[in-house]
């Protein structure tokens, strides 16, 4: 699993608020904002605001797909538009500009954004 869902810590919250219900927003030392849904960190925002790693925890529900999408299109830049659905396992869908990258997952994926696009990483790649 990757190493950033170890390091939130809530000594390292230098704000929070809620941001819908059972949701609340964290903004961490260093400027990640993390998502978190009751006791779940589901989205973790890169300080780049392009890069994230989203997260069920073992909870594959509509209400955390749901929170997922919500969160990231009120944080991402508003050309990106992202999709979490579930067709047997997760799926992420990015469509940035003419690019549209999929991938899927059982409780993370990692998507990184460069200046050439995205490239996911998650438990399914393996």
């Amino acid at each position: 699993m990757p190493e950033i869902l170890e390091s939130a810590e809530m000594a390292n919250v230098v704000n929070y608020e809620k941001t819908a219900h059972n949701e609340i927003t964290m903004t961490m030392k260093g400027g990640m904002k993390i998502c978190r849904l009751r006791e779940t960190n589901i989205v973790f925002l890169h300080v780049d605001g392009m890069s994230f790693l989203l997260n069920t925890g073992g909870w594959a529900t509509k209400s955390t797909k749901t929170h997922m999408v919500n969160f990231l299109n009120r944080n991402l830049s508003p050309e990106i538009k992202v999709g979490v659905f579930k067709r047997g396992d997760m799926r992420l869908r990015i469509l940035n500009g003419n690019e549209t990258i999929e991938g899927s997952f059982d409780q993370w994926i990692v998507a990184d954004h460069t200046d050439s696009g995205y490239t996911l990483t998650s438990d399914k790649s393996k």
